[in-house]
Formats: structure tokens, sequence, C-alpha cells
């Protein structure tokens, strides 16, 4: 599984941050019980990163290439300046154990400068993590 964490291009630059991981798929959606919950956090927290496995992530008509670490993360940073057109989807693949593994990703665009930025409560802003509480 490509799990990303963020993606977003500029007027310059396009950024892409995920982790491959062993497929543990959670057993249940939203409206779940107090025991499924556990249970999926539980599966998330145990999950089997995947090291060194290329990564290759096709933006509009090119590709760019990238090996995950030995926790399984990957960054892609590439300048796109030269791009007559910015697309909208990126499209990530890896192999592994002779299959591909696959994903879309809309991309977030930044193309205006901003001067300021504010970032709080990282907590399922930034990083969703579905982790539930129990005491709602």
């Amino acid at each position: 599984m490509i799990q990303v964490y963020t993606a977003f291009v500029t007027s310059s630059h396009v950024y892409i941050k995920g982790r491959v991981l062993k497929n543990r798929s959670p057993v249940s959606f939203d409206g779940q019980g107090p025991m499924s919950s556990l249970f999926n956090t539980i599966l998330r927290a145990n999950s089997k990163e995947l090291p060194f496995i290329p990564v290759d992530c096709t933006f509009g008509n090119h590709t760019f290439k990238e090996v995950t670490d030995k926790e399984g993360y990957f960054e892609i940073f590439h300048n796109i300046s030269e791009f007559t057109s910015i697309p909208k989807k990126v499209k990530l693949n890896a192999e592994y154990k002779n299959g591909l593994i696959e994903t879309e990703k809309v991309l977030r665009t930044y193309l205006y400068d901003v001067p300021h930025g504010i970032v709080s409560d990282i907590d399922d802003t930034i990083l969703v993590s579905k982790v539930k509480s129990f005491f709602k």
C-alpha cells in the first residue's frame, strides 16, 4: 500500500511525501464500534514498512524515480518550472514481490505567493490519524 501524506504543486515545484507499507486494511469504516476502532488502531500501529522499494511518480508526461528509506518513507521534490501545463493528479506505483502497487492522488495547488501561514493542532489537521476517542 502506498500512503501519501502530502502532495502539492507550486508554480515551480512538485512535492510528495509518503510511505510504502504492507497492506493491512481496516476491517470497517466510519461509525464503527469501540472494539473495531481498537482493532484498527492496533493494525495501524503494527504496520510493516517496506524498505528500499523503488517508487515511480508520474506527473504529466514526466516520471520521477525515488527509493524508500529503511523505514519505507519516500520524498519527491522536483523542479517543474519548464512544464507548459501543471497536471492536477499524480500517479504513484511501486513493484513488490512481482506485483504492482498503484495509487493516484489529486494534488493541492499553491500557485500564488502567500505572505503568511498558520499551522495549529497538527493532529488530524495535517496528518489524518483516524484514531478515535472513546471518551466522546
